[in-house]
């Protein structure tokens, strides 16, 4: 089956403080992936230069990212503070081969405010 890797691997760790802050750390494994039907191992190449890979058919290879979240709720106030990472060590990766390929996001670091009330 398409985009159907065999295996998926979440782990989050966290840690609450009392104060207020909590971390976390989580791992995302993804196996390798076939993009069509008949499970194409290698890439298509163009068939006016053969040396030239098309990049739309072949096997997406396994992958493994890191993302990272710190949040501190101010005390007596519904306000929390959060900062994240996502793909914490910028992991270059395939991410699809729909028109070519994809490259799966690169470091992505936000933040914010919440306010519960």
């Amino acid at each position: 089956m398409q985009y159907s890797p065999r295996n998926l691997l979440n782990i989050d760790f966290g840690y609450e403080h009392i104060s207020g802050v909590d971390a976390r750390i989580g791992v995302q494994h993804v196996g390798k992936q076939f993009v069509d039907d008949i499970n194409t191992r290698n890439e298509l190449t163009d068939g006016d230069n053969p040396d030239r890979r098309t990049g739309v058919a072949g096997i997406i290879p396994s992958y493994t990212i890191w993302n990272a979240t710190v949040n501190y709720r101010v005390p007596d106030s519904g306000v929390t503070l959060f900062a994240s990472v996502e793909n914490l060590f910028d992991k270059r990766y395939l991410a699809s081969r729909n028109e070519g390929k994809l490259p799966g996001r690169e470091r992505l670091f936000f933040g914010g405010i919440t306010y519960d009330f």
